[in-house]
C-alpha cells in the first residue's frame, strides 16, 4: 500500500549482487548435490523462490514502517539494499556462500501488469495536470467539450450545438 497514492501499486525491484563461496562442502552438498554438472543457472533456480519472497517481503516493510511511497522510494535505495544484505546473509551462509554485494538499482511501478499499466497513466496524468497547471475536472471538461465538437463536426448539428459545447467549456474552465 503506496503512502503517497493511498492505494496499492504493484512493484518491481531491480539490482545486482555478488556472491563468494565460503564453505565448499556445504555449497557442494546444499547446492550441487549429485549432478555431475553444474551451471549458474542451476543455481539460480536453486535460490530464486526464496530470494525473491525475502527480497519482496524486506521492501514492502520498509516502506510500510518507514511511511516512503513511491514519490521518495529512490532516495532510500543504499538503505534499502544494506538492510536487505544484512537479511539475506544467513540464507546465503546456509548454502556455503557469502553475498558480498548487494544492490537495489530500481523500484518502479510493475507496467508489466494490468493495475501496474493503469497506475502509471494515472500517475503520468497527474504529472500532466500538475505542469499544465489544471485540475481533472477541468482535464474532464477539456475531453466532454472536445467530445462535443467532434461530434458537432461529424453530425452537422450547426451553430446551436458549437455554441453549448463552447459554453460548456467556459463554465468549467474559469
Amino acid at each position: 500500500h503506496d503512502v503517497d497514492y493511498n492505494t496499492n501499486i504493484p512493484l518491481v525491484a531491480n539490482g545486482r549482487y555478488g556472491l563468494k563461496i565460503i564453505d565448499s562442502e556445504k555449497f557442494l552438498v546444499k547446492i550441487v548435490g549429485t549432478k555431475s554438472y553444474f551451471t549458474q543457472s542451476d543455481l539460480t533456480d536453486q535460490f530464486v523462490g526464496e530470494f525473491t519472497t525475502k527480497t519482496k517481503s524486506t521492501i514492502s516493510q520498509f516502506m510500510l514502517t518507514n511511511k516512503v511511497g513511491m514519490k521518495q522510494i529512490s532516495a532510500f535505495l543504499d538503505t534499502i539494499s544494506e538492510h536487505l544484505k544484512i537479511t539475506m546473509n544467513a540464507f546465503w551462509e546456509n548454502l556455503g556462500l557469502e553475498l558480498t554485494k548487494f544492490y537495489v538499482t530500481t523500484i518502479d511501478v510493475d507496467t508489466s501488469t494490468e493495475v501496474g499499466a493503469r497506475v502509471m497513466d494515472a500517475i503520468s496524468r497527474q504529472s500532466a495536470q500538475s505542469i499544465g497547471g489544471y485540475t481533472w475536472q477541468q482535464s474532464q471538461a477539456f475531453e466532454v467539450a472536445k467530445d462535443a465538437i467532434d461530434g458537432i463536426a461529424n453530425s452537422n448539428s450547426g451553430i446551436l450545438g458549437a455554441m453549448m459545447a463552447t459554453n460548456m467549456l467556459n463554465n468549467n474552465v474559469a
